[in-house]
């Protein structure tokens, strides 16, 4: 079919424009006889004689129908006969536009607001017991209040069918996880962590991490990725670009095993994190970026005036109608009237206290309780000072001790300090073996299971910068000997920690 001459009607509703055109189907904006408007995805005529692919389209439809995600596309009715799916129409663009034309428009906090976003989709799915297989930018829609929404569930339905995981190769080789592409394991969420990883690079640094044109080179192209707090003329977190890192491992084990890990790790890049803050950031990005986009994509906005309910057709679930924010009309995001509304509430309280004579009195008053800090004290200690011209003096504490029970409460245990170095601190690490020419294989913080083999030249002795303080783990085995040994390392702040020395000879 040539994608410019989209047909005239589909299910009776009029085409008003080709939204975006795909392998296996094209996507309309359609609009019914009193002006609803909807998008309606469907399959090319050629593909519509072939069951193996109308079953695999029949399963995204039951899907997306059934399972009614927040950010996942809405479904509203399925046609098996004319192989079409109607759909919610996105007032949004692609974040492969937004890559594109406008990514300079998104702060860094905002990149990692959306990537917060799909982890949280990403894990909804998942404990729905599906997988997506194909993200990339392409299928990932931005709107301009601010939801991400993820769209084209073709490939997960389709290999759903397929009973021993193997078929046809399907989705964007660069996007594509090893085990897919290789086909050398089943797919999992683990699957859907490469490839969010590789989406995550691009979006953050704007530029794919690797360009591949055949599987066979997607190992050598992973040795020669660049660290994304080392690339030039960009400033990133180093959380967030280990973070990508460990997306990007080869093995399905060496990454995180599931989205909501990722999920953490990114969202102590952005402190203080509000839920209300994420669409109202991303939703002010994709306004400022509206100028910049082109004109092709999926979405575009819906015409002035124009309802989104086709008549025809069942309406969406109520949590799809998303509530204005105000911020259209005042210019004032709802996270900045509520923090000056409770610095209001704050000074009046306080006003108020001063006026009535609370602070004078708190500090006239000696507070027996306060001191003693003690829950069996007599209540009558609270009310104010004991008689007698000795108020000040340590009697009133004299007296509750003795009429209090004699038993000893227990210390008050002392905090633990390892909160504190799992955040701050930079630390170094010095590492030997005997005999030398050992080979580092593992240096992974126990904190957060992140690996730091890339900052480590591999054989012994090997000096290493830059290590955030905390427990490691410390892998390092010798070719010749055949001997390896694990060691557990704390590496702490503004030092150099020198681990034992690895023995690595045979015993006899």
């Amino acid at each position: 079919m040539n994608p410019e001459a989209p047909p005239n009607e589909i299910l009776g509703l009029s085409v008003v424009r080709l939204i975006a055109h795909g392998g296996f189907a094209s996507v309309y904006e359609v609009e019914d006889s009193e002006g609803g408007r909807r998008a309606v995805k469907q399959l090319h005529p050629e593909l519509r004689s072939m069951p193996g692919v109308v079953e695999g389209f029949a399963r995204e439809a039951d899907f997306l129908i059934s399972k009614k995600i927040p950010g996942v596309v809405q479904a509203i009715h399925f046609d098996r006969a004319h192989c079409a799916l109607v759909m919610e129409l996105l007032d949004g663009s692609t974040l492969q536009e937004v890559i594109r034309d406008s990514l300079d428009q998104f702060e860094m906090h905002t990149r990692l607001l959306i990537g917060i976003r799909l982890c949280r989709i990403l894990q909804d799915i998942h404990e729905a017991g599906s997988l997506h297989l194909d993200l990339k930018p392409d299928n990932v829609i931005l709107c301009t209040n601010g939801r991400v929404v993820l769209t084209d569930f073709g490939v997960a339905a389709t290999k759903a069918g397929i009973s021993d995981d193997r078929g046809p190769v399907m989705g964007a080789i660069n996007y594509m996880a090893p085990e897919s592409l290789l086909q050398t394991s089943p797919s999992d969420q683990r699957t859907d962590v490469y490839s969010l990883g590789v989406l995550l690079y691009e979006l953050l640094s704007g530029s794919k991490p690797y360009s591949i044109e055949k599987g066979s080179l997607l190992r050598e192209a992973l040795h020669k990725v660049v660290p994304l707090d080392s690339l030039e003329n960009i400033t990133i977190p180093s959380g967030a670009s280990l973070a990508v890192e460990r997306c990007l491992a080869f093995e399905p084990e060496r990454r995180w095993q599931t989205v909501q890990q990722l999920g953490k790790m990114l969202k102590r890049e952005v402190p203080g994190l509000l839920t209300e803050q994420i669409e109202t950031d991303i939703g002010f990005a994709m306004r400022l970026a509206k100028t910049s986009l082109g004109t092709g994509g999926k979405v575009k906005d819906a015409p002035a005036g124009r309802t989104a309910n086709p008549r025809p057709i069942s309406a969406p679930p109520a949590y799809l109608e998303t509530p204005s924010t105000g911020m259209e009309k005042r210019g004032t995001p709802k996270a900045l009237l509520w923090s000056s509304f409770i610095v209001l509430c704050v000074v009046a309280v306080g006003l108020g206290l001063w006026f009535s004579g609370f602070f004078e009195a708190a500090r006239e008053t000696p507070r027996p309780v306060a001191i003693d800090n003690r829950p069996d004290q007599p209540p009558h200690d609270v009310e104010g000072p004991p008689p007698g011209p000795a108020a000040g003096a340590p009697e009133p504490a004299a007296t509750a001790s003795a009429t209090a029970t004699p038993t000893v409460p227990p210390p008050t245990p002392k905090p633990t300090a390892t909160p504190v170095q799992i955040m701050t601190g930079i630390g170094s690490l010095e590492i030997t073996s005997k005999p030398g020419g050992g080979t580092v294989e593992e240096l992974v913080r126990i904190d957060d299971g992140l690996s730091y083999l890339r900052k480590v030249t591999r054989t012994t002795p090997v000096f290493v910068e830059g290590l955030p303080a905390g427990m490691y783990s410390l892998t390092v085995r010798h070719a010749a000997t055949g001997v390896a040994k694990t060691q557990r390392i704390r590496i702490q702040p503004n030092t150099k920690t020198v681990a034992p020395k690895f023995d690595l000879m045979p015993e006899e």
